[in-house]
């Protein structure tokens, strides 16, 4: 449970959301930058490095997240505890390293899937997958959360993923690939859910 409530501490940080809007808007025509920010400029010029602090941190926040998701499903299935419980906290994990997938294929296009924590530098040499890899990558995890994760929670832990937002989620990656009617069935759902 503590280990499962941890993988949450990467969405908390400023890098995560708090600073998403600047790779987000940015680059777009919604916002603009002022004066000659070392930081801001060059994504609103298209002309960001890797060193870019904004996109460095976002980048490492949110493979922060899937490692600590790769560590929930290598250590948690041994494990002999109750199995609903286990399911539950083994879905949160998928959900959350789809979550952060999904975050990062839509601003980097190709990016590395890892779904093993790292054990040496080596490992982490991983080339980006194709695009379309990537999200068949997070509707496979989104499923497979939705299957295991509660319909509700106790009131000690809201905030903690349900399987209306694995849902909610999924269908807003099928909206993205332009898998429409799947992305409908999947709102319905959670609507008529009433949860």
């Amino acid at each position: 449970e503590s280990a499962a409530k941890s993988m949450y501490s990467a969405i908390q940080a400023i890098n995560w959301r708090g600073k998403s809007w600047m790779l987000e808007e940015i680059p777009s025509d919604n916002t603009t930058t002022g004066g000659n920010d070392p930081d801001f400029s060059p994504l609103d010029n298209f002309t960001t490095s890797p060193d870019n602090a904004p996109v460095l941190e976002y980048w490492t926040q949110h493979y922060k997240m899937i490692t600590l998701a790769n560590q929930i499903l290598a250590f948690v299935p041994p494990i002999e505890m109750d199995e609903n419980q286990k399911e539950s906290i083994l879905g949160e994990a998928k959900f959350l390293r789809a979550y952060a997938y999904f975050d990062l294929v839509r601003i980097f296009g190709q990016v590395p899937i890892i779904q093993e924590s790292p054990s040496n530098d080596a490992d982490v040499n991983v080339m980006r997958s194709p695009v379309a890899e990537v999200y068949n990558f997070i509707v496979k995890d989104l499923e497979e959360a939705i299957e295991t994760l509660p319909l509700s929670r106790a009131s000690s832990d809201y905030g903690r993923v349900t399987s209306d937002a694995a849902r909610a989620i999924l269908a807003k990656v099928f909206v993205t690939i332009a898998r429409y009617d799947e992305s409908m069935e999947l709102c319905r759902a959670v609507i008529n859910g009433g949860q």
